[in-house]
């Protein structure tokens, strides 16, 4: 079968992983890290930082019905969070945005 899969809904993404992983509710999150080419600027979701409450959480968002196909790249990554710094580990599963 295909793998990936549609999100039916505006999907918000940034481009900071800090913020990513501030709005992951546990340490099992997945996260994903998206691939866009040079040449594939209509892929790319809208950048809304400029009227963004929080701008410095530089937000792309992707329209209601965009795919997600895996890349195939996968890997762990370890990020301070919460009180202490305490290190958590994120699966970061790599994917490209197909929109249409």
């Amino acid at each position: 079968g295909k793998e990936g899969g549609t999100e039916m809904g505006f999907m918000s993404t940034t481009e900071d992983l800090e913020v990513a992983v501030k709005y992951a509710i546990r340490g099992t999150a997945l996260l994903f890290k998206m691939t866009i080419g040079p040449n594939d600027f209509m892929v790319l979701g809208a950048n809304v930082q400029w009227l963004s409450a929080f701008p410095a959480e530089r937000e792309y968002l992707y329209p209601p019905l965009t795919y997600l196909s895996p890349t195939g790249k996968k890997e762990v990554v370890k990020v301070a969070s919460g009180e202490g710094g305490r290190m958590t580990s994120f699966t970061v599963i790599g994917v490209e945005p197909r929109m249409g």
